[in-house]
């Protein structure tokens, strides 16, 4: 049973029912991520799920290929990978050197995440075999370097979106085993 949500909305809800500003906006001065690439890499399931339902691209890229579940596989973060997939994301994607992010989870040794996104695969492979997956692909210039490759910077929305997901230049630091 899941549990259920309170009625009371959060900041971050009440700006995205703005629509004021674009959900998909691309961060220039990191590599073009999204502010679902940042709360993946967080970990933020919940935010998530409110980007996504507010028009998030879920296989947005970055300027070398990395999708949203890329950053969650990089950081050992299960719950986002869930989060995703449970969203109908694929979480499959090959970034521009070939890596999926179950490579990338297994690279800094997230055992959980890797299993989870072999089981993950099988379902997307299932999936397209149906016919019941339909993904858009992205024509991406992964050498593109100067400034007209990027979309416009809104100063708006990137103080208030990335703000609120990433903290100031701090990379994700794997979590420590048991």
């Amino acid at each position: 049973m899941k549990p259920r949500r309170l009625a009371i909305m959060t900041p971050l809800e009440e700006h995205l029912k703005t629509g004021k500003f674009d959900v998909n906006q691309k961060d220039a001065d990191c590599s073009n991520r999204t502010p679902l690439h940042w709360a993946c890499q967080k970990g933020y399931a919940e935010i998530i799920r409110l980007l996504l339902e507010h028009g998030a691209k879920g296989t947005a890229l970055t300027t070398v290929g990395w999708t949203p579940a890329h950053c969650a596989a990089e950081c050992g973060r299960i719950n986002a990978l869930r989060a995703l997939h449970a969203s109908q994301v694929p979480t499959d994607f090959k970034d521009k050197y070939g890596d999926t992010p179950r490579r990338i989870a297994e690279i800094y040794g997230h055992q959980e995440c890797v299993r989870y996104l072999l089981q993950a695969e099988a379902e997307l492979a299932e999936r397209r075999k149906n016919g019941e997956l339909i993904e858009e692909e992205e024509d991406v210039d992964y050498d593109c370097d100067d400034e007209d490759c990027f979309e416009s910077d809104n100063e708006e929305t990137k103080s208030v979106m990335v703000s609120k997901i990433k903290q100031t230049d701090e990379k994700c630091k794997p979590d420590k085993k048991k």
